[in-house]
């Protein structure tokens, strides 16, 4: 379906089951009758990089009286790269003008940066709902950081730095395969988050109606890079994150993300789109996408 209002337009995949019915939104549509739709499965949120997100993007999601949420009401949320990271990105180590603005402009705080994104977790998981918080790589540079840096040489980080590694070296443990210990930014976040928001560890699996969701896209079969490409010849269906793109390959679907042009961005010619993918509670999904503040033509009181 497609919708139009002047420059901007909402596009959505009708899925329908065997018998000819599907849902759009809040609506289901069968054979027979028209009616309202149970309430929505799973929203997965556009990579959140919750540093940057747009609100444009919070309100067409979250808080409008008109909001993908309040109309589907998803049971669960799931959350890709919900930290940028941005505050120590290891990218900046030989960049001293970004780091300048970032301590010009002070937003250079690891525990500031990761206590935003658990209060906006908290604050955007509707009561009586679970948000799912998937392994991703901008939230496991945590553990880069922790592994490479000095922090007496960040006197700005170094309390909490050394607050996270004590918390990660209680953690070390020995498994089959080597050695394991508790992720930084989710060791920290768990003492933060409501009860209602959980964290996947790396390689964890969380399933709904056969769609596997605990993938974020980084890693792909057999130690490869991943991709939606790639992503989709698992023989299973798959939600990811990771890329950007809005992309629907066979049986593997991929969300955008929920900011504007990043940093490392810019200049370049983009794909990139604020896009949601929402599973219904027949197991469809479609692809959401937020232009202008908005995913969709004004809904009909009902």
């Amino acid at each position: 379906i497609v919708e139009i209002d002047g420059d901007a337009f909402y596009t959505r995949q009708l899925d329908a089951t065997r018998d000819g019915a599907f849902i759009d939104l809040d609506v289901e549509f069968t054979p027979d009758s028209v009616r309202p739709a149970k309430q929505a499965l799973s929203l997965t949120v556009g990579d959140l990089h919750q540093r940057w997100v747009l609100p444009k993007v919070v309100e067409a999601t979250f808080t409008a009286p008109d909001s993908l949420v309040r109309i589907t009401d998803p049971r669960y949320l799931f959350w890709h790269d919900v930290l940028d990271f941005h505050s120590r990105n290891h990218h900046h180590d030989d960049d001293w003008v970004t780091r300048f603005g970032k301590w010009k402009h002070g937003i250079e705080c690891v525990r500031t940066e990761m206590k935003e994104v658990v209060d906006f977790l908290n604050r955007h998981t509707p009561k009586g709902r679970q948000s799912i918080v998937v392994s991703s790589n901008h939230d496991r540079a945590a553990a880069k950081w922790l592994k490479k840096a000095d922090f007496r040489n960040d006197p700005v980080n170094a309390e909490f730095y050394l607050e996270c590694a004590q918390r990660v070296a209680a953690s070390v443990r020995k498994t089959g395969g080597g050695i394991a210990y508790d992720d930084p930014f989710v060791s920290y976040a768990k003492t933060l988050a409501d009860e209602n928001v959980y964290f996947l560890n790396d390689g964890e699996s969380k399933a709904l109606l056969r769609v596997e969701y605990g993938f974020h896209g980084d890693k792909g079969p057999n130690g490869s890079r991943g991709s939606t490409q790639n992503l989709s010849k698992m023989g299973i269906k798959v939600t990811k994150g990771h890329s950007h793109v809005a992309e629907i390959i066979d049986a593997c679907y991929s969300i955008g993300k929920s900011t504007g042009m990043l940093e490392y961005e810019v200049g370049a010619p983009s794909a990139h789109t604020n896009s949601h993918v929402l599973q219904y509670a027949n197991g469809k999904r479609t692809v959401i996408t937020v232009i202008n503040g908005r995913f969709c033509l004004k809904r009909p009181r009902r």
